[in-house]
C-alpha cells in the first residue's frame, strides 16, 4: 500500500513536469513565430524604402512623405497624412494605432507594422549623402497575444 502510495506521487509528480514542459515549449514556439515575423516585415518594409515602391497595398497612403525629408520636417509636410502620429512611437500600442503606422502587411496569423520614426540627411567620410531612418517595427499574433518590437537604423544612399 506505502509502494502504491510513493509511486501514485512519483506518477502525479511526472505528469506536472510533462505539462509544465509542454506548456514553456508552446511559449518558446510562439515566441519565436513572432520574432521570425517581425524579421521579415524588416527586411521587406527596407526593400520597399530601397526600391521606393510606396504603391503596394501595405504602405499607409501618403506616409511615404516621411522619406528624404528630415522628421523636423514632417509636420509641415506630412501634418495632413499622420498628424500627432508623425512621432508617436513610446511602446508597441503607439505603432499599431489606427493611423500611426507607416507600413501593414500580415504574414500566417501575425500582423506587422513598421513606423519611420526619425530622419536625417548625413554625410560619409566618403562624401556620400545618404538617409538616415530609425524604424520601429512591431509583430502581433492575432490568435495570442505575444508581440515582438524590433528597433532598426538603416541607412539609404
Amino acid at each position: 500500500l506505502i509502494f502504491a502510495l510513493v509511486s501514485m506521487i512519483l506518477l502525479l509528480a511526472l505528469m506536472h513536469m510533462i505539462q509544465a514542459s509542454t506548456q514553456i515549449s508552446g511559449s518558446i514556439k510562439r515566441y519565436t513565430s513572432a520574432i521570425e515575423a517581425a524579421k521579415a516585415g524588416v527586411e521587406e518594409f527596407v526593400l520597399s524604402v530601397r526600391l521606393n515602391d510606396f504603391y503596394s497595398t501595405a504602405w499607409v497612403p501618403g506616409h511615404e512623405c516621411k522619406l528624404e525629408k528630415v522628421s523636423s520636417d514632417w509636420p509641415v509636410v506630412c501634418g495632413d497624412i499622420c498628424g500627432s502620429c508623425c512621432y508617436s512611437f513610446s511602446s508597441p500600442s503607439d505603432i499599431i494605432s489606427d493611423g500611426c503606422y507607416d507600413w501593414r502587411k500580415s504574414y500566417g496569423d501575425y500582423i506587422v507594422y513598421a513606423k519611420i520614426v526619425d530622419a536625417k540627411l548625413v554625410n560619409s567620410v566618403d562624401d556620400s549623402a545618404g538617409w538616415l531612418y530609425a524604424i520601429e517595427v512591431v509583430a502581433q499574433s492575432s490568435q495570442t497575444n505575444e508581440i515582438s518590437w524590433y528597433s532598426v537604423l538603416y541607412k539609404v544612399q
